[in-house]
């Protein structure tokens, strides 16, 4: 066991969904009402994490090739679970992630299928044990580019095409389908502040698991 008995253990969570649904909106209202919780986000987080994001968002990752973007985000985790998650945990904290593996299941497995294997090997070394319970922010193709429409500035995930973000949330269920997978699906069509107080809920029951 990674963890030694009679240790206090926290809750990881972590909020998941396609781009424009939310997530990191919830996250942010979630900083202003819970400081004491433990935050990250995938990929970055700090440190050498973060300067992999840098490096994945960046123009010339977007004809990366798939196994090596996989790798990344794969380096990006495994700093953070060493370095801020495992850390708080033991201590009994909650931790939030924006993001963690089921984007990458979504993203970079729906490109590339002949990673799944692979992906549930590195994924069962990188968690040592931590069980992570996902809160599934689902929002339409249609209400993502709307407000995907609304941004700023933009990097290369974002300006996906509509049959690739239907890919990518065929994925998704995929991954939230799988047995060894604690999920809550969090209705992220609705108007934000009613999207906000359902996931607020959703939460509270994730952490009551």
């Amino acid at each position: 066991m990674l963890f030694e008995e009679g240790v206090c253990m926290g809750k990881f969570i972590v909020v998941e969904g396609g781009d424009g649904a939310g997530k990191t909106t919830f996250v942010n209202t979630l900083r202003e009402k819970q400081p004491l919780f433990v935050y990250s986000r995938e990929p970055g987080g700090q440190g050498f994490s973060q300067r992999i994001r840098e490096l994945v968002l960046s123009d010339e990752a977007k004809d990366a090739d798939h196994l090596a973007m996989f790798c990344l985000f794969w380096a990006s985790r495994a700093q953070n679970i060493s370095s801020i998650v495992i850390p708080a945990l033991k201590a009994g904290k909650i931790v939030v992630s924006d993001r963690f593996d089921a984007s990458t299941y979504a993203f970079q497995i729906g490109k590339n299928p002949r990673l799944e294997d692979l992906f549930w090997q590195t994924r069962a070394v990188c968690l040592q044990g931590v069980e992570p319970v996902y809160l599934d922010f689902r929002v339409s193709v249609d209400e993502a580019e709307r407000r995907m429409n609304d941004r700023g500035e933009k990097n290369h995930f974002d300006l996906r095409s509509s049959d690739e973000r239907r890919q990518t949330r065929s994925f998704y269920d995929r991954f939230f389908s799988k047995d060894e997978v604690k999920s809550i699906r969090v209705d992220a069509n609705l108007p934000m502040d009613q999207m906000i107080s359902r996931a607020m809920g959703a939460l509270e029951s994730a952490l009551g698991m």
